[in-house]
């Protein structure tokens, strides 16, 4: 907060400094040694004075702008920053609610935990999650039940299709699942 109000000081003083110096800045009167400067000397002296002054006019406008701008845009008092952290957590709330019911992560989860009963899990091959004998119903309470098959190697090498079913949990506002119940 502090430094805002020190930038809108520093904006204003740049301000006053730049219009005096586009408008005011007076010609210089006396070579060191007394004389006066000529004329395109004069003229140059007051044409830089002037450029200086734009430039300083320009970017004090421009911090001023920006002080005024986040001073009406983005303060925060306290009663916005409490509506602010209330329509957060309902957002996030929301979003682990969506992460909650998903059936297709509920399906791609109950896989990593039926290929803890597979002799040979690296060549486990799972139906994609539209295929017809993949079913996922959702139970409420972040708890899914998963019905599927894999095809995967049995102890005689042999690819044996095994039909599966599994419920899975997920904690919810969090990426962790657990299994409930699993047959194979």
């Amino acid at each position: 907060m502090l430094w805002i109000v020190i930038l809108g000081l520093l904006s204003v003083v740049g301000l006053f400094f730049g219009l005096s110096f586009m408008f005011g800045g007076g010609d210089p009167v006396l070579k060191p040694d007394g004389t006066p400067y000529s004329s395109s000397v004069s003229s140059a002296a007051r044409a830089s004075v002037k450029s200086v002054g734009k430039m300083v006019t320009i970017i004090s406008v421009s911090l001023l702008i920006c002080v005024l701008g986040y001073w009406k845009f983005g303060y925060l008092g306290a009663s916005q920053i409490e509506e602010r952290r209330l329509a957060e957590a309902k957002e996030r709330s929301d979003r682990d609610e969506i992460r909650c019911e998903s059936a297709s992560s509920a399906y791609y989860i109950s896989q990593e935990f039926v290929k803890k009963h597979l002799k040979s899990p690296r060549d486990a091959e799972f139906p994609y999650f539209t295929d017809d004998d993949v079913k996922v119903t959702y139970l409420g309470g972040c708890a899914h039940d998963v019905w599927a098959y894999v095809d995967s190697k049995n102890s005689f090498n042999a690819i044996v299709r095994t039909k599966y079913y599994a419920r899975v949990k997920n904690n919810k506002g969090t990426d962790e699942w657990q299994v409930l119940d699993i047959k194979i």
